[in-house]
């Protein structure tokens, strides 16, 4: 790692003094130093690679851009995370906050539940509390297929998906795949362009 930070002719012209301290308080590199990878026989960055996508039953390829995930319990008050309607409806209003543009509500893929017994014993007296708990990974996408929605106009649609799944990363789960592959588009979708 250089010790040479940007100075500041490193950094945009339009950057105030105070974004000038952030930028240089997160980032401890410049970005002339930085190892690379040589892919000369590129004609443009976007032949690296075409991201993660889900062919639908319908024949649409649907690409995933952008994902974001969160911890299920996060912003929860303590104790026992029982399952009720609240964890869908905090998650709506989180995916509505993260993608506060995008017209339509969000689809919630229906989730696997983890449930048990819970023993106890206190003064002597044994008891079983049922329980049953979402995935712990809440996950917040957008599907973006290159056609329109109910005879839209526009090029593009999209679907904001809220799906729940135990391990960080993209959707692997066969299940969830399959309800995303078999989603009703065009009742869903909201179409927009450029």
């Amino acid at each position: 790692m250089t010790s040479d930070l940007p100075d500041e002719s490193d950094l945009p012209d339009h950057f105030s003094p105070k974004e000038r301290n952030k930028y240089r308080q997160s980032v401890h590199f410049r970005i002339d130093d930085l190892p690379h990878v040589d892919h000369s026989g590129f004609s443009r960055p976007g032949a690296l690679g075409t991201g993660f996508s889900v062919q639908t039953t319908g024949g649409d390829r649907l690409s995933l851009d952008p994902l974001f995930q969160c911890h299920t319990g996060a912003g929860q008050l303590a104790g026992f995370p029982l399952m009720d309607e609240s964890k869908f409806t905090g998650a709506i209003n989180h995916a509505r906050s993260i993608f506060p543009h995008h017209d339509a509500p969000p689809f919630v893929i229906p989730p696997v539940l983890h449930r048990g017994r819970a023993r106890t014993l206190r003064d002597g007296v044994e008891s079983f509390e049922e329980w049953r708990v979402l995935p712990p990974v809440t996950c917040f996408g957008l599907f973006t297929a290159s056609r329109p929605a109910r005879g839209a106009d526009d090029p593009y649609s999209s679907v904001l998906l809220i799906w729940f799944q135990d391990n960080w990363g993209l959707p692997d789960d066969p299940r969830t795949l399959r309800l995303i592959a078999d989603l009703d588009w065009d009742s869903y979708a909201h179409s927009w362009n450029w």
